[in-house]
């Protein structure tokens, strides 16, 4: 229902993107995420609204680091996968089956007021993550100028028809920093 590209795994993050979806679709009757630190806020919405994180499919969430043009293809593909048919599901979509869900298992929506959801700054909690169980992505800073990234965004364009599966895009953009940064 939702993809989007961000430079952190951190769960204020996902729930932006949770509470996007709600606003959009409605409140889900079960959520699926992994045990990552990035999904303790949402589950403690889906527990405090239904009691429950289920195991069948609503919330799925990817790590990327490279966020330039990415959000359009993700948007695309997204597109494009709520509304192909499923053969296991007598070849409706994934968009038909929310609607049927919602229609046969509403969801009521609770009264955001009402909801005694005390906030936790997890990332600075000093709670330390299983190291199995999570992945924690450091911001990188950028070792390009807003002229350079200019300049680099000029010369090499991501959209471009690719060769190799564009290997020759990251190349040439790979050739451009290594020929600003040395100078």
């Amino acid at each position: 229902m939702d993809l989007g590209a961000v430079p952190n795994n951190l769960a204020s993050t996902t729930l932006a993107f949770f509470q996007y979806a709600v606003e959009t679709f409605g409140f889900p009757l079960r959520v699926r995420a992994d045990h990552g630190v990035e999904n303790v806020d949402v589950s403690r919405v889906m527990f405090t609204v239904c009691g429950t994180v289920g195991t069948r499919a609503a919330l799925f969430q990817e790590r990327v680091s490279i966020i330039n043009s990415l959000q359009i293809d993700l948007d695309l593909f997204l597109g494009t996968w709520d509304n192909h048919p499923i053969r296991t599901e007598g070849s409706m979509t994934p968009n038909q089956l929310w609607a049927m869900g919602s229609v046969y298992h509403p969801v009521p929506e609770p009264n955001m007021e009402e909801l005694s959801i005390p906030h936790v700054d997890w990332e600075s909690s000093g709670l330390t993550a299983d190291e199995h169980t999570s992945i924690i992505i450091s911001r990188t800073e950028c070792p390009l100028t807003d002229g350079q990234m200019a300049a680099l965004q000029e010369s090499v364009d991501p959209k471009a028809t690719f060769q190799t599966f564009g290997l020759d895009i990251y190349l040439s953009a790979l050739q451009f920093c290594r020929s600003v940064l040395v100078e």
